[in-house]
């Protein structure tokens, strides 16, 4: 029977092992990042031109 080398490891382990862990925590903050800003948008009922011009870019939001 092969033994499989991933049991009892993490993901971040296996994501580590396959050079993957930086790039997909990269990721995963941009999208909170744009969560964020999105919900704050909604919130305070801009549009997204608003919002856009709000934080300082020319072109408008859209989801990632």
């Amino acid at each position: 029977m092969k033994s499989n080398h991933h049991i009892g490891s993490s993901f971040d382990d296996f994501l580590d092992e396959e050079e993957l862990l930086t790039q997909v925590n990269k990721i995963a903050i941009k999208r909170v990042i744009a969560w964020q800003i999105k919900q704050e948008i909604e919130t305070k009922q801009m549009t997204k031109t608003g919002g856009a011009r709000a934080i300082g870019t020319g072109r408008a939001l859209d989801s990632p």
